[in-house]
């Protein structure tokens, strides 16, 4: 695309896993998980920026961040440039305060990183779009997780509680069976995306790469994906073990029962020989 040709513009990006007739274009992502990034364009960017002053539109209200490019140089006007980097220092909330923003630059371009806003600033789009994309579903998941590990402690300590102080039945043992279930999935899904991070070539083209890479690196992913794996590890062991002994000790309970029924068995057919001895 030429200089002449780029233009200020927005998307509103969100997650799914089927197309959806509001997205103007989506793309695939394939790890740590299949998923479409479904980007749904505005009119203007003015419609993020200050919707006051244009025709109301209907947009997606569950979307999971907002994206502006604007081409670098003269082709962006100098109040929309600043009118950008006051928006996406802007808390969401509307309350005033502002969020800290990230900066990553690369070949003579610029992207900011606030929590669900985007400013791409450069002479192309697709390529950052896509690098941010990756990272987002990887942030949004990751934080999904991690609010999930932090809710998780208080049932896991009042749990264990239970466990070692009282007989534990078979309900116990269901959601035992089914914490650690969802502890595996969230293993499995923290070590397909801490291969994503070591295998960054797969991330094509370089552009998306480098995004990717360097906002993976100024939010710490790596470190929150090692933190939550021991989180996670942890809660796993506990519930599995839990499951495990349940499991024997109704198996042992199942195994006395036919025992004693065996012997019960046994001592009425003694009975019966010596009452047909007697009588």
């Amino acid at each position: 695309m030429t200089a002449t040709l780029l233009k200020p513009r927005a998307w509103l990006l969100t997650f799914g896993s089927e197309s959806s007739q509001c997205a103007n274009e989506e793309i695939r992502l394939d790890l740590p998980e299949p998923v479409l990034a479904l980007f749904e364009e505005l009119p203007h960017p003015d419609y993020l920026l200050d919707a006051r002053t244009l025709a109301p539109i209907t947009m997606s209200r569950s979307h999971d961040c907002e994206i502006i490019f604007l081409p670098a140089g003269s082709a962006t006007p100098f109040p929309m440039q600043k009118a950008a980097e006051g928006w996406i220092s802007e808390d969401a909330s509307g309350a005033g305060a502002r969020q800290s923003v990230i900066e990553v630059s690369f070949q003579g371009a610029r992207v900011l990183r606030a929590v669900r806003k985007i400013v791409i600033v450069g002479d192309q789009d697709w390529p950052a779009r896509k690098g941010i994309a990756q990272f987002e579903w990887i942030y949004k998941q990751l934080c999904r997780l991690e609010e999930g590990i932090v809710s998780q402690w208080q049932t896991s300590e009042e749990d264990a509680t239970f466990f070692y102080l009282s007989r534990a039945g078979r309900s116990f043992q269901q959601r035992a069976g089914v914490s650690a279930a969802q502890a595996s999935a969230a293993k499995y899904w923290l070590i397909r995306a801490e291969a994503l991070l070591d295998r960054s070539d797969l991330i094509t083209p370089p552009i998306a790469r480098r995004i990717f890479l360097e906002l993976s690196l100024r939010t710490e992913i790596a470190a929150r994906i090692k933190a939550a794996e021991k989180a996670v590890d942890a809660t796993h062991l506990f519930y599995e073990q839990a499951f495990m002994r349940l499991s024997e000790r109704r198996e042992a309970g199942r195994s006395l029962s036919i025992e004693i029924c065996i012997l019960l068995a046994i001592l009425a057919e003694v009975a019966l020989y010596i009452w047909e001895l007697w009588f």
